[in-house]
């Protein structure tokens, strides 16, 4: 009784174990529940009963679950030790299905395939059996092994379990994926009806139709499926229809759904994209075709070149040129079907000149080859180009690569080189320019454009100073004027006619000249110029009366010269006032001395800030003086003082004065302004003259001879024993620069300036030190005897000084600041209006080369305003001015200068203008009006291919703003391909394609798949 009472204990105390271990387990208390189960074992193991044996075993497997479930360190070890040590008992193999069904649950398909195969299947329940079959088969599945999959699922197949659908669902999709499609129908048809999985079956059945090609069934079943709101998947049900309809060219069926589905997907197939744009291109949608199209516009491959063809056509349907010619272009880069190239090649080429794009134009269409169908018409285009095009560089370089050259070719090559010499004129390099019209004067095809070359190149000779070749050039425009239709006004019989007569007068042919200036008068007569609101050719015509007179004048044709003057003094324009000077000297030299003076007065009074107003009143003191009206001419002389000690007659003047002092016994003062010339820098026949008055003063007059030496000396600075030796060494330095002996001529120029610092000719010795040194190119030893001269004040050379100084430091130095200071003193210093006019626009120029903002608004202002500024200055004072505004963000100010120079010519500086235009336009963020401005500006500026290509990589900067990447690229690919000659353009342009790429990638839509349906794991382990 004892032994089974204590037995019975046992069992108590071991059941109670195990029984409060069940309960934590139930409650997730994982680790308490081992703590139970491990103390039932521990007591179980002590008996050997068959009861005591079962809880152990029980205990064990409870233990090693409960570590399993609470994830503790060695519990799957627990569980296998327990596999091993009970197996083949059910038990064993349910232990290792909670690792199978763990691994399972956490996705962790492999192990829990390896898990699952250590359980004996036929010792498991029906349900059990089904669940292990069916987790293998779905772990197989998700693994891609569908054979082994289907071997799993097969057992369990129609049997009445829990998988009894999701079986066929799987079968069913692996029968899909083996292409068996009428087995997976089957059981996708057994599905149909059943809640999880009705809403899914359409799809799968309609891709199985798509893939049978069964495209019929399609069109029945899909539509009446989409009228189910609860079936799923209706994207892909409707791009399978849409495709359907597609395939059956039933585009208007295809549409709505191609296009759905489109609007539900951030990513498609590039097939996909093609069917959708074929779709809308074929219906006449073009923009929206033209769009998705776009998307394959970047591919590699034949369907690439394909959807650019189409985007091109579509875009010309549209109307958008611009980017039809981009997309002709991609096709043409594509070398899979000749045919289509070619097409692409013509009508990129075509389009291109259409636009404006001629560098592009022409290498594409002189690409096609003769047996190309549209090599005629392309021939045709290139033809037009050739005449029309401004790319002038581009033009001859093609032509003259050319192996043969037509009539009409050749015809062509000498217009082009014509206007490329033009070009170059108003560029200012005319020498480069006389080369160029040169060479086409070689190649006299056409009379007519041989009498603008002849006439442009007489026009460079003349200002060359070769006025015996400008006569023979223009001799022969003269022979051709009369076998060609009107020139232009820019190369006229009047302006012939003008230049020649300069010639011949240049080289003191005064007959010959008369001859042409009164045809150029005859011609203006005729046109009424001398009334005409073109400021320059009234200067034109006034000057041409001022020379006729001059020619007169010079020949003593005194009346012919007087009626010429007389014309010329009632023009109100510059040389107005150099008429009646002329007319008062004609007077006088006739003896009519008061006429003489009234025609003076007369200057004075209709010309008040005349650059002839000082000489005005030098002569009206000589003539008074002549006619011994003393008081009167020194009144004339004095007005000359006024002139704030910058005209160079007062040392003249004051030797007139100091005369008439002397005449009226006023010797006191007669010395007073025969010692004051020698504060003027006299030349050294001035300051002779002015020592002999001293002398006779002093020794012969007030009989001292020796103040006179000391006066001399004091006031002149000269000492009076080295006078004879001052002029001596003076003229031996002299005769070595007359010589043309310039390096000599230095030695000598500085010995005597050593020698005799305040000698009589010092002033003139330095100057001509510095001429000499500018002849020899040593610009930088001249200047600052230049300096010297001009710091001297007031001389014969003062003004010459300041304008040489100028043109070496700006020129040759490159000091901007120096020449600006130069220029500014000679526009204030002169009197002569053409020189002020040159050193308001020097100033200018300086001013802009060193940046200084203030003084380059202030020149501009100047130049602008000045009525000698022709079109061409003022337009380069906007532009100065509106480059100094751009730099400083002015953009209003910019603007306003910068249109002008657009207005008012067409040259280099106009390309840049329309340039940084365009330029404020983007940064003001006015990004339409900039996309449209700069797209005219690109087609009008082909003159300048460096313009081009900047205003191209704007636009390419305006498109990524808008996004527009294709046209972007488009621009940038363009610089890159057509602008070589510019490695900086093309390095910043290759800078910004790698950007556009980059871009590009990143808006991508295309998806880089063909896989049309995915894994679908409904229903199981969800």
């Amino acid at each position: 009784m004892l032994v089974n009472g204590q037995l019975t204990a046992t069992y108590t105390q071991a059941d109670r174990y195990f029984s409060e271990g069940m309960d934590l387990f139930n409650h997730a208390n994982y680790g308490l529940a081992m703590k139970k189960f491990a103390e039932a074992r521990k007591i179980s193991i002590t008996q050997f009963d068959e009861r005591s044996q079962f809880l152990k075993t029980e205990s064990s497997f409870m233990e090693a679950k409960s570590a399993l479930r609470g994830n503790f360190p060695g519990s799957e070890k627990m569980i296998m030790d327990f596999y091993y040590g009970n197996r083949p008992d059910p038990l064993a193999f349910e232990a290792v299905k909670e690792i199978a069904d763990l691994k399972f649950e956490k996705k962790l398909y492999k192990e829990a395939i390896e898990y699952y195969n250590y359980i004996g299947i036929n010792k498991l329940s029906k349900e059990d059996r089904a669940e292990v079959l069916f987790n293998l088969g779905y772990s197989h599945f998700i693994n891609k092994d569908f054979e082994t999959a289907q071997r799993n699922f097969n057992p369990i197949l129609g049997e009445d379990t829990d998988y009894y659908y999701p079986t066929y669902y799987y079968m069913a999709m692996i029968h899909f994926f083996n292409e068996e499609y009428d087995k997976a129908i089957e059981y996708f048809f057994v599905l149909e009806n059943f809640p999880d999985y009705k809403t899914r079956i359409p799809y799968y059945i309609a891709q199985i139709y798509f893939a049978e090609k069964k495209y019929d069934d399609i069109a029945e079943y899909v539509p009446a499926q989409l009228n189910n709101p609860d079936v799923q998947n209706v994207k892909e049900l409707r791009y399978i229809l849409g495709q359907t309809y597609f395939i059956l060219n039933k585009y208007q069926a295809a549409l709505p759904h191609l296009e759905y589905y489109e609007s539900q997907s951030r990513k498609m197939r590039k097939e996909d994209f093609y069917q959708l744009a074929f779709t809308q291109y074929q219906l006449g949608y073009f923009e929206k075709a033209a769009k998705n199209f776009k998307e394959l516009s970047n591919l590699d491959s034949k369907l690439g070149q394909v959807s650019n063809h189409y985007l091109a056509d579509s875009y010309l349907k549209i109307g958008q040129k611009e980017e039809a010619r981009v997309s002709f272009k991609n096709v043409m880069d594509y070398n899979l079907n000749l045919d289509m190239e070619q097409e692409a090649t013509f009508n990129f080429g075509k389009l291109s000149a259409e636009l404006g794009y001629d560098r592009a134009a022409i290498s594409s269409l002189i690409s096609l080859p003769p047996s190309a169908r549209d090599y005629t018409q392309a021939q045709a285009v290139l033809g037009s180009l050739f005449e029309s095009s401004k790319d002038y560089t581009m033009v001859i370089q093609t032509i003259e690569s050319m192996e043969s050259k037509s009539p009409e070719i050749l015809k062509a090559y000498q217009k082009v080189i014509l206007e490329r010499g033009i070009q170059l004129i108003t560029d200012g390099q005319k020498t480069l320019a006389k080369k160029t019209l040169l060479k086409a004067a070689s190649t006299p095809v056409d009379q007519y454009y041989s009498a603008i070359i002849y006439f442009h190149i007489a026009d460079i000779s003349h200002q060359e100073g070769k006025f015996d070749s400008s006569i023979d050039y223009l001799n022969k425009y003269f022979t051709l004027i009369n076998m060609t239709s009107p020139l232009p006004e820019s190369a006229s019989p009047l302006l012939a006619n003008y230049i020649q007569a300069y010639n011949h007068l240049k080289l003191k042919s005064y007959s010959s000249a008369l001859d042409r200036f009164n045809q150029s008068k005859t011609i203006m007569k005729v046109e009424n110029y001398k009334t005409s609101n073109d400021i320059r050719k009234r200067r034109m015509y006034a000057d041409i009366l001022n020379r006729m007179g001059d020619c007169y004048f010079t020949v003593n044709q005194y009346r012919k010269a007087s009626e010429q003057y007389q014309e010329a003094s009632k023009i109100d324009f510059p040389g107005q006032d150099y008429a009646f000077f002329q007319l008062s000297m004609i007077q006088g030299l006739q003896g009519n001395f008061y006429e003489k003076i009234v025609l003076l007065d007369d200057l004075n009074k209709v010309v008040p800030n005349s650059s002839f107003r000082d000489d005005a009143f030098f002569q009206i003191g000589e003539t008074q003086l002549m006619l011994g009206n003393a008081r009167a001419a020194e009144l004339a002389y004095l007005e000359i003082f006024n002139f704030n000690g910058r005209s160079p007659l007062i040392t003249r003047a004051l030797l007139k004065l100091g005369l008439i002092a002397y005449n009226k016994g006023d010797t006191n003062k007669a010395i007073e302004y025969y010692t004051n010339i020698f504060k003027n820098n006299p030349n050294k026949s001035e300051a002779q003259e002015a020592l002999v008055a001293l002398e006779e003063i002093y020794i012969q007059d007030l009989g001292k001879a020796d103040e006179f030496v000391s006066i001399v000396e004091k006031s002149t600075g000269y000492k009076m024993t080295s006078l004879e030796r001052d002029s001596l060494t003076y003229i031996a330095a002299q005769g070595r620069f007359e010589n043309g002996e310039y390096i000599e001529a230095i030695d000598s120029y500085t010995k005597y300036i050593d020698q005799f610092p305040n000698g009589i000719n010092r002033l003139r010795a330095i100057y001509n030190r510095a001429e000499s040194n500018t002849i020899l190119n040593n610009y930088a030893k001249a200047l600052p005897d230049y300096d010297r001269v001009i710091n001297a004040g007031q001389s014969d050379y003062y003004e010459d000084a300041i304008y040489k100084a100028a043109v070496i430091a700006y020129n040759d130095l490159q000091k901007f600041e120096e020449s600006f200071n130069y220029y500014n003193l000679l526009q204030d210093v002169t009197s002569d209006k053409l020189l002020q006019y040159e050193a308001q626009v020097g100033a200018l120029r300086s001013a802009n080369r060193f940046g200084d903002l203030n003084a380059v608004l202030a020149m501009s202002s100047k130049v602008i305003n000045n009525p000698l500024a022709g079109k061409e200055d003022k337009a380069l004072a906007n532009f100065f001015s509106g480059k100094m505004n751009y730099a400083n963000k002015s953009w209003a100010g910019a603007k306003a200068n910068l249109q002008q120079v657009v207005l008012l010519v067409d040259n280099e500086n106009a390309a840049e203008a329309k340039y940084l235009l365009n330029d404020i336009l983007f940064k003001e963020g006015k990004i339409d009006e900039a996309e449209e401005i700069t797209l005219e500006t690109v087609s009008n500026s082909t003159a300048y291919p460096y313009w081009v290509a900047k205003n191209l990589i704007l636009l390419s900067d305006i498109m990524i703003k808008k996004d527009d990447l294709f046209n972007a690229k488009a621009a940038i690919e363009a610089v890159i391909e057509n602008f070589p000659e510019s490695e900086e353009l093309t390095t910043e342009a290759k800078k910004k394609l790698e950007i556009i790429i980059r871009k590009e990638k990143e808006a991508n839509r295309i998806e880089d798949t063909t896989e049309t349906i995915k894994l679908d794991t409904i229903g199981a382990n969800e």
